[in-house]
């Protein structure tokens, strides 16, 4: 694993046809994520499950830095998928799947992911995106991650080249980039704190006061599997 902070991310919202999900717990922990993170340059991988309206599953990759999502060996097996990869694909339902760089981080992650993690995709709706960002950036993820509870503050910005690859595995499973171009994730020890009045009145002091976000779509998840790339 990486000694900096992973600046990369693949995000992948999906839900799985409920007759096959014990196959694809059994394809995801057995042969998918181990065969993902033994990529060169990537650092960890997590799988998330969905709290209410939000997808089934939320699957992540950190990794040292967004181009290794475009690496010359992990596009080799998004087009060269396993058997096994080829027939869990086919029941993908609903799936998005961005790839990302990180523009901030606050707060601390500590040793391990903390049980809950809110994913808010949005747009910046302002004339001055990068203005905005900073907003974002500077007030946002410090004050929510002085909330009780709150570990890791991600800000992250779509990178739009590499999400748009076309490999064989998009086109088993159909999905394509998310509409939103940016990313908060935010890490929580318990799924209540999204829902505080404290964690309400940052978001609302940041963004609707100067119409800085549109677009946004909020999903709570709670953390289902978590593998680290192997050290040698």
């Amino acid at each position: 694993m990486a000694s900096t902070t992973p600046t990369g991310l693949m995000a992948f919202w999906a839900d799985i046809n409920p007759d096959y999900e014990r196959r694809f717990l059994e394809w995801h922990n057995c042969e998918h994520m181990p065969e993902r993170v033994s990529v060169p340059g990537f650092c960890e991988g997590r799988r998330y499950h969905g709290i209410g309206d939000a997808p089934g599953y939320l699957m992540m990759y950190f990794t040292e830095t967004a181009d290794v999502l475009e690496s010359a060996p992990y596009v080799a097996r998004l087009n060269d998928p396993t058997p096994w990869t080829q027939e869990s694909l086919t029941h993908f339902r609903n799936a998005s799947r961005n790839v990302y760089d990180l523009v901030a981080l606050a707060g601390n992650g500590g040793l391990v992911a903390a049980p809950y993690i809110v994913s808010v995709r949005f747009d910046i709706a302002a004339a001055s995106p990068e203005a905005q960002l900073q907003k974002i950036e500077r007030h946002l993820l410090p004050a929510w991650a002085a909330l009780d509870g709150v570990g890791a503050t991600r800000l992250y910005r779509i990178n739009a080249a590499i999400s748009g690859i076309e490999t064989a595995e998009r086109s088993i499973y159909g999905g394509g980039p998310g509409a939103q171009a940016c990313l908060l994730l935010v890490e929580c020890a318990l799924s209540s704190t999204p829902t505080t009045p404290d964690w309400r009145t940052v978001w609302d002091d940041v963004t609707q006061g100067a119409q800085t976000v549109a677009h946004a779509v909020e999903e709570h998840f709670w953390i289902d599997y978590a593998l680290a790339a192997p050290q040698f």
